[in-house]
């Protein structure tokens, strides 16, 4: 083999080790010609990025709605105010410059397989040692062949609906899973062979398990409360995990303890409206000690005031939590208030209630309240909150901390957004106020205070934006700060003309 060759051999031997890959990256500065030379930029970006993934991702969150696309944010600006953010942004803004100058080098090594199906699940292509590989009529035939040439530590099992690959599970070789760090359904129910799968033994190196419409989820408990071979466990999602039979066999009560004891991230949603599920079981078991965890994501479940009580009161103790999400559940103002002014969560920074019957009264509890964490990030979309709520969340002693703010689709009036607007919050930079309502009064009224002069990200799409809303945008000196401004504005309508000239490409 070629020099080259050895060099890409030892990293596909090492596939978790910087080194072999900084060693190439050299090599490529030392040897290449400029497309080359931009693979070995890529390379070094990447392995800084990947050494703490999901740090840099959750420095990012709260500058970031939920409207798709990246960030049309200023990487040396942002670094000012928070210098992980702004290093984070840096490294995906300059991986996107460098990519489309590499000439596809990092797809060369794929070409002997043509017929198969390819992904690559990171942000940035700079190697293709990992790959990821849907499911079609050459997955049976290839899979050997590809595993030998690449270390598999991204697998996707996904394929056409009806797609049946059940019959030749039970001859799968699992030889082939000793690297493999990611295992994920899509578009296709976990199958026999998933299960199949994340039983085997020689899988000791899996760190994130993500499945969809779990149909075999009585196989799938069976192997998380008894695998004691899935110690780097450290990202569990199970979405859409519907319901078959009764009892609470249908329901997670029990995680291996090896599990418990490694695992950061946990999510877990339902599909099942007739029967609502209760979140106490997989929270209980955390509640022997201190734990790792610092993503929570309990989505869909009928008692969410009873875990938020758990964690806001210190009854289960959760010090790493950095992320929680009780979305689409029970949760009231009550619960939404244990969590918003817990002393016993002291690093949560963004919390997720959206689409909760929270109503006035999370606010007025909160006015009252004394202790709070140091959130960055609220999203408190649909939560039916109106004037006297928002109002009342805007003197909220923790309010003068948060970076991100979202309030979509919750009702606005003057009182209210008078309220909003003349509150203290130095730090905000986010802020989501979609589908509130909102006319040319109320726009004017806010564009006009100088609550909106540290922001950088505004969303008011869906709201009934006429010619004096626009006006006030286009003249408020006020938003000159402003790095993205999002109206979901059609392209026939008569005010977008001016609002372009004013903010250029910084309108969405």
């Amino acid at each position: 083999m070629s020099e080259r060759e050895n060099l890409y051999a030892a990293i596909c031997a090492a596939p978790r080790d910087d080194l072999p890959k900084l060693v190439f990256a050299d090599w490529l500065d030392e040897h290449g010609d400029a497309a080359d030379r931009a693979q070995a930029e890529l390379i070094r970006i990447q392995c800084e990025w990947e050494a703490d993934a999901r740090g840099n991702e959750r420095a990012l969150e709260p500058y970031r709605l939920e409207t798709g696309g990246e960030l049309l944010l200023d990487a040396v600006r942002l670094a000012k105010v928070d210098p992980v953010a702004g290093r984070a942004l840096a490294l995906l803004q300059r991986a996107a410059q460098i990519e489309p100058l590499m000439g596809g080098k990092a797809r060369q090594r794929l070409r002997q397989f043509d017929g198969a199906s390819y992904r690559y699940s990171n942000r940035m292509r700079a190697l293709r040692t990992a790959i990821g590989i849907t499911m079609e009529s050459t997955w049976e035939t290839r899979i050997g062949a590809i595993a030998a040439g690449f270390p598999l530590r991204d697998l996707v099992l996904a394929a056409p609906v009806g797609t049946r690959f059940e019959p030749w599970h039970r001859s799968f070789d699992p030889r082939i899973l000793s690297n493999l760090e990611s295992l994920s359904t899509e578009k296709y129910p976990l199958s026999a062979l998933g299960v199949s799968i994340i039983g085997s033994s020689a899988l000791t190196n899996l760190k994130r398990l993500k499945t969809r419409r779990s149909h075999h989820q009585s196989e799938l408990l069976a192997i998380l409360e008894s695998a004691d071979h899935l110690t780097a466990l450290e990202e569990i999602d199970i979405d859409r995990f519907s319901s078959s039979g009764s009892g609470t066999g249908d329901v997670f009560n029990r995680f291996h303890e090896n599990i418990v004891r490694s695992l950061r991230s946990l999510r877990v949603g339902y599909e099942n409206w007739d029967r609502l599920f209760s979140c106490l079981p997989l929270l209980l078991q955390f509640g022997s000690g201190e734990n790792r965890l610092e993503e929570v994501d309990l989505s869909e479940f009928s008692d969410t005031d009873d875990g938020a009580r758990l964690l806001g009161r210190g009854e289960i103790l959760m010090r790493s939590l950095v992320t929680c999400s009780m979305s689409d559940g029970g949760l009231t103002a009550r619960g939404a208030c244990d969590l918003l002014t817990s002393a016993n969560l002291p690093r949560l920074r963004q919390l997720d209630v959206t689409r909760n019957s929270l109503g006035d009264l999370v606010g007025k509890r909160l006015e009252r309240a004394k202790d709070h964490p140091h959130l960055h990030a609220l999203s408190a979309n649909k939560s039916e909150l109106s004037t006297d709520g928002i109002a009342a969340l805007a003197r909220w002693p923790g309010f003068a901390g948060l970076r991100k703010l979202d309030l979509s689709s919750n009702g606005f009036n003057h009182t209210s957004l008078r309220a909003l607007a003349s509150s203290d919050s130095p730090d905000l930079r986010t802020l989501g106020l979609a589908n509130c309502g909102l006319h040319g009064s109320h726009i004017r009224e806010l564009v006009t205070s100088t609550f909106v002069r540290s922001l950088w990200t505004l969303d008011l799409r869906s709201n009934p934006l006429d010619d004096a809303a626009t006006r006030a945008l286009a003249s408020s000196p006020l938003l000159d700060g402003l790095q993205c401004l999002d109206l979901g504005l059609p392209e026939d309508n008569p005010n977008l003309p001016r609002l372009r000239e004013r903010f250029g490409n910084r309108l969405k």
